[in-house]
């Protein structure tokens, strides 16, 4: 794939200098030209459907996303026929870009499967951090919110918290829940790097499950900060908890019956703890008929 790529490059190239002077490419110039992109373009695509299925699900719609971004540089870069030499670069260097991606492609389902763990793992763990120092921020700055706040009519009125005292005991193990997200895809991740294995079609399936799961932590921890900032709805966080609760324990079982799961380490039983533990103290502080 990596040759078929470099020979698109090259078109696209080639495509892009002969309408970036004069005098511009003949009627039998261009087709020629359009027709040597085309060739490249489905050269790219055979090469793709030449990736065995049993090499995982997890790679191939990695790569299958990289052609795609291609295919739509050098379909920019056609669009940009015509316009100044100046505004023509840029499509051709989008383009450039997208076919040099391929450097950084996984090579095999492992290395993509990490890929994905590790995407998220970062998102989770910029959602915790911005979380947690939110509520510190607030903690250090207690006179704040207790100065007057000016209304309209001259009055004055004691500026609200952020968080109410009720709030704040939603924080603790809603931000707990954030946190054992975070932790589960860090161990998951590691597990992965030093056990996981892309031989076999169900080593595959193991890979792909996980996956496909840990693809959507950041989507269910983004749901559930975003309900515990104010305004803070206890349904809000009680149903949004449960759905990260079901989430994390779903990838929990998923690794306990993978090929890279170590039966003498306890990290699962610990996670699957810290997840019922933060969740029943949360449903415990939280008001039955809000």
């Amino acid at each position: 794939m990596a040759r078929v790529t470099q020979a698109l490059r090259h078109e696209a190239t080639k495509f892009s200098m002969a309408f970036s002077k004069l005098p511009a490419p003949t009627p039998v110039e261009k087709t020629g030209l359009v027709a040597d992109l085309e060739k490249a373009c489905l050269a790219l695509l055979a090469a793709f459907s030449e990736l065995p299925l049993s090499r995982g699900l997890t790679l191939r719609e990695e790569v299958s996303g990289f052609i795609w971004e291609v295919l739509r540089a050098v379909q920019g870069m056609l669009s940009a026929v015509g316009t100044s030499s100046s505004a023509g670069l840029q499509p051709v260097g989008t383009c450039w870009e997208k076919c040099d991606a391929i450097q950084r492609l996984s090579r095999d389902n492992k290395q993509a499967a990490t890929s994905i763990l590790n995407g998220q793992y970062g998102i989770v763990q910029d959602a915790a951090e911005e979380l947690d120092e939110t509520m510190r921020a607030e903690e250090e700055e207690p006179a704040v919110a207790e100065q007057p706040v000016p209304v309209r009519n001259g009055f004055h009125q004691p500026r609200q918290s952020t968080w109410s005292l009720h709030d704040r005991q939603l924080l603790a193990p809603g931000l707990g829940l954030v946190k054992t997200a975070r932790t589960t895809l860090r161990k998951v991740s590691s597990a992965v790097c030093s056990r996981g294995r892309c031989h076999t079609p169900e080593e595959n399936g193991d890979l792909d499950r996980l996956a496909a799961l840990a693809s959507l932590s950041s989507a269910h921890v983004d749901d559930m900060v975003t309900a515990l900032y104010p305004p803070v709805f206890d349904t809000a966080v009680r149903d949004n908890a449960s759905e990260l609760k079901k989430h994390l324990l779903s990838i929990l079982d998923a690794t306990r019956h993978s090929h890279f799961y170590d039966s003498s380490e306890e990290w699962v039983d610990f996670l699957e703890r810290a997840v019922e533990h933060n969740f029943g103290k949360l449903c415990n502080n939280t008001q039955a008929d809000s």
